[in-house]
């Protein structure tokens, strides 16, 4: 099982995903993140076979000449349909009930030096590419990691909060889905010079810290809100809702304060 969140921002995308193999009670470090060349990345989600197929087929494709995420993606679709073809011959069924038995997704993310426009493309079984406009999700996870980028996503995203909300959302996929886990892996990919880079030591030495510093000030501005007779209704609400990438949401406004949320609607 998989969770796996790719998003577009400013000037560059993000990848994240853990990275955790799940088969009945047995689990194992697995690869879901995939650089397939210096402007574009892969998550892999479902059938594990499948996807790492996929992947082993299409990185040599893309060691000669200039390619674009969409040109991409339908080699990656393509990829997908021979595999599940193949599948069909060997089992003698049909293509679709292999899709639903055996299913897979990928998602590609990559920044096209040309436009300077960052890309996103699911894949799925037996081989659909579809465009992203903003961000998606794949694997088991999905159902937590989702709703959480769907609430606090915004555009233009910078990079600093579209890595945070990737990895929170994996994170939180992580907590809640017992099929998965492990190391949530991150790549950034960005146009010019910088192409692909995964961020090995983000959750650690970025992420973390982050989230303690934003428990502390959450608790100074429970303290604020209610406390009787507060008069900064205003300024509190916007500035909870500048924090809302980082774990304050609309539920968490009802909580603190009916005063700040009523004032924070009527911005």
């Amino acid at each position: 099982m998989t969770v796996g969140v790719a998003l577009k921002c400013e000037n560059a995308v993000v990848l994240a995903c853990d990275s955790q193999g799940t088969g009945g009670n047995y689990k194992a470090p697995m690869t879901k993140l995939v650089q397939l060349d210096a402007y574009r990345g892969l998550l892999l989600s479902g059938m594990a076979s499948i996807g790492r197929e996929v992947a082993d087929a299409l990185v040599p494709q893309l060691k000669e000449g200039a390619h674009t995420t969409p040109d991409v993606a339908e080699r990656a679709a393509d990829i997908m349909a021979s595999v599940y073809s193949k599948l069909a011959k060997r089992h003698e069924a049909q293509v679709p009930q292999l899709a639903d038995a055996y299913p897979a997704a990928l998602l590609i993310g990559g920044y096209e030096k040309g436009s300077g426009q960052p890309q996103i493309y699911t894949v799925f079984s037996p081989g659909i590419a579809t465009p992203v406009e903003n961000f998606d999700a794949i694997g088991s996870g999905r159902v937590y990691a989702a709703p959480i980028v769907s609430r606090e996503f915004f555009s233009p995203m910078n990079q600093e909060r579209a890595q945070f909300l990737a990895v929170r959302a994996v994170m939180e996929a992580c907590e809640l889905d017992p099929y998965v886990g492990g190391a949530i892996r991150l790549a950034l990919i960005r146009g010019g010079d910088k192409g692909y880079k995964e961020r090995t030591d983000y959750v650690e030495t970025e992420f973390r810290p982050k989230l303690k510093e934003i428990a502390a000030l959450r608790r100074s501005l429970d303290d604020l809100l209610l406390t009787p007779g507060t008069k900064n209704e205003d300024q509190l609400a916007i500035l909870l809702d500048k924090l809302g990438v980082f774990g304050i949401g609309d539920d968490a406004f009802v909580r603190l304060s009916g005063k700040a949320y009523a004032s924070r609607d009527k911005k």
